[in-house]
């Protein structure tokens, strides 16, 4: 049986619409499962003792970043401890010297500002214990005062579909 062309040329578009189709559908839902890294700043830290509750947003993978301005510096003799606790309980309790920091970048969209993650090289790792959409107390005791204008974050990974 012999199509008439512009039949061909119709049964064409349409497989070449729904072929369209199918790849865009599987691109939105590849792109809905990438992850971007969220921060978000939960207290200043001027002073030597800090305690903050927060409901972690959706996510995993969740570190504590001390962040001082550029012009300042990580006393080398900073010790920092932090407890956590989900209001009832004891999560996790441990300490941070300032060697243990690990300076990072992930605060970029806060140009005057220079991040330390304080729980990454630690036994303990933020993201094996806490839980996205469940609260927690944070409190922290450094050993001095951080650099005026110093604040917490916590950075997490985020699927884009959260």
């Amino acid at each position: 049986m012999k199509w008439p062309r512009n039949k061909m040329n119709a049964l064409a578009m349409t497989m070449a619409c729904a072929f369209c189709a199918v790849v865009m559908w599987f691109l939105v839902d590849l792109a809905r499962g990438v992850e971007v890294i969220k921060h978000l700043k939960v207290a200043d830290c001027g002073h030597e003792d800090v305690t903050f509750t927060t409901t972690l947003p959706p996510g995993h993978g969740y570190n504590l970043i001390l962040a001082i301005p550029r012009a300042g510096h990580l006393s080398p003799t900073l010790c920092t401890h932090i407890a956590i606790s989900d209001l009832n309980n004891t999560i996790s309790d441990f300490a941070v010297a300032s060697g243990d920091a690990e300076e990072c970048n992930w605060l970029q969209s806060e140009p005057n500002l220079q991040g330390y993650i304080l729980s990454w090289q630690h036994r303990f790792r933020l993201s094996e214990e806490i839980h996205g959409r469940h609260t927690y107390k944070f409190t922290i005791h450094f050993s001095e005062a951080p650099p005026q204008d110093s604040s917490l974050w916590l950075c997490w990974l985020q699927n884009r579909k959260d």
